[in-house]
């Protein structure tokens, strides 16, 4: 976690060196789980839902109008729902994150059109597993205890209120391929669906 961190005021160093807009999001994440194992068998679990929380800045490249960078920290629930060998199985998991990534935007009058693609990389600070009433520790396994990365795309609406001030709605799509181990040929990977709402206040100084 202390890597996460460290890197968190990296990038923020990085994007807070020219004026921008610092960003308080939040929404819902849809997350369905697929498992391969070594007979390249795959078992999808039902889409879990859980809620993410994100502070973030986001700079202009240069002299550009349209094009921006930003840099975020999130705290995500990628929770999911399924079945194994008959059995009703949960996972209620809480990953720290930090993200960085390219925003393009698309002026619409006093709104704009929001299309942003990045990566982040994910520590889980709590996880548990739920199956046949017998509760474990997810931090222990192979499959979740390493530091995750993931891929990410994202469309949105971004409209002003004042010069200072923006509200913006939108959705992201996040890829990431969870290897239960270096040499292992099994591997567990997720696909989660962001709601996201947040609002946008200018820095001054």
């Amino acid at each position: 976690m202390k890597k996460i961190t460290l890197l968190f005021a990296l990038l923020l160093s990085t994007v807070a060196s020219a004026q921008g807009y610092y960003q308080v999001i939040t929404g819902y994440n849809y997350t369905e789980y697929k498992f391969n194992n070594s007979q390249q068998e795959t078992t999808i679990f039902d889409r879990g839902e859980g809620s993410f929380y994100e502070l973030g800045y986001e700079a202009r490249i240069a002299s550009k109008d349209y094009l921006f960078y930003r840099a975020s920290l999130s705290l995500n629930s990628f929770n999911g729902l399924g079945d194994l060998q008959g059995e009703a199985l949960s996972w209620d998991t809480r990953f720290l994150g930090v993200g960085g990534g390219v925003l393009f935007k698309v002026p619409i009058k006093k709104a704009a059109l929001r299309l942003e693609v990045g990566a982040s990389i994910h520590h889980l600070i709590h996880g548990k597993q739920y199956i046949g009433g017998t509760l474990y520790n997810l931090r222990n396994t192979e499959e979740f205890k390493n530091v995750k990365l993931m891929a990410n795309a994202g469309i949105g609406i971004e409209q002003h209120l004042t010069q200072n001030l923006a509200i913006h709605a939108g959705y992201a799509f996040h890829i990431s391929a969870l290897a239960t181990s270096k040499n292992s040929t099994e591997n567990l990977q997720m696909n989660t669906h962001q709601i996201r709402l947040g609002i946008l206040i200018k820095s001054i100084y």
